[in-house]
Parts: C-alpha cells; structure tokens; sequence
C-alpha cells in the first residue's frame, strides 16, 4: 500500500488492540542511504513526553483516519534524537531544494510517497511554484534516481517523470 507523506501526515496513531491513543502523525524517519523507513513519529499535547518513536515492525494497519501500532512505542520528551544516518522527512526532505547532477534546479520536493509493505519511500514529487505545477504538472521522482541528500538540497538524476496529478 502506497501512502503520501502530506496524506499520513496528521492521522491519529492508536494501539491496535488497546485502541489506546498516541497522538498524532508528525513525521516518518528514514534511513538516508537506502530509503528504508525506520519509522513513524507521534506528536501529542503531553507536557512531559511529547514524543514517541514507533517503528516500522510496530506498525500494524493503516486506514483513512488511522494508523494502528502494537505496543507502546519510545518515549521522547522534547525531539527524538537523530542519528547520521536518518532522514525525517517533515526537516530534511520535504521543502528542500532538487538540483540535477549538473547543478540545475529542478524545483522543491513538495511531498513523499511510501511503500509500507515493501518498507521504503518510493518516490517523492517535485515542484516549483504553484502556477507551474497547475500548467506542466508536478515532476515525480522515483526512488532509484535519488543520488544524494545535501546539507540544504537533494542531488537527483536527469530522468523525471512529469504527472499532471499529485502524488
């Protein structure tokens, strides 16, 4: 099952069994160099901990109003901790900017797309301005053509895809 960041992004994260609630969906972590999905952020109203940590395993099933996970997840109190070799995808990917190889923009990423079956972010789609994105679509770029996470951009291949529809 595909399922796009800006489309999770905000849906309540609930025990599967206890239906207890977690919070909500802020961001997912993934591994930088393969694209593997480390897991799933929860974002709640608590003054102590804040945030908890569900990983990939945990995740269990996921609808139009939710996602269900076993288990009671990581608790974190102010941000979870990122190692080098994660990505979050709300600080680290989403908005950044694209440039070919050569050094040519290519827009900003705009939104990911996950494979939670297969465990992987299978592509994130590009975009300019919204004039732009109305009138030649936005550029999808499948997972294979990623070539580097930068500092402050994401390096891609010349070969995108152009859809006139959002990912």
């Amino acid at each position: 099952m595909c399922e796009s960041f800006l489309r999770l992004k905000g849906r309540k994260i609930c025990g599967k069994d206890t239906k207890k609630y977690f919070g909500r969906l802020s961001d997912i972590l993934v591994n930088k160099d393969t694209n593997v999905i480390i897991g799933i952020i929860a974002k709640n109203d608590s003054l102590i901990y804040r945030h908890r940590l569900f990983y990939l395993k945990d995740i269990c099933d996921i609808d139009e109003v939710s996602v269900y996970v076993k288990g009671y997840g990581e608790k974190f109190m102010k941000v979870i901790p990122l190692y080098e070799d994660f990505k979050s995808c709300e600080n680290d990917i989403r908005r950044k900017r694209a440039v070919y190889r050569n050094g040519q923009g290519a827009g900003f990423v705009k939104n990911m797309t996950f494979d939670f079956e297969a465990g992987v972010m299978s592509g994130f789609s590009i975009g300019s301005s919204l004039m732009q994105d109305l009138i030649n679509g936005r550029l999808i770029c499948p997972l294979g053509n990623t070539v580097n996470y930068l500092q402050d951009s994401i390096v891609v291949d010349e070969i995108l895809y152009e859809n006139n529809k959002e990912v």
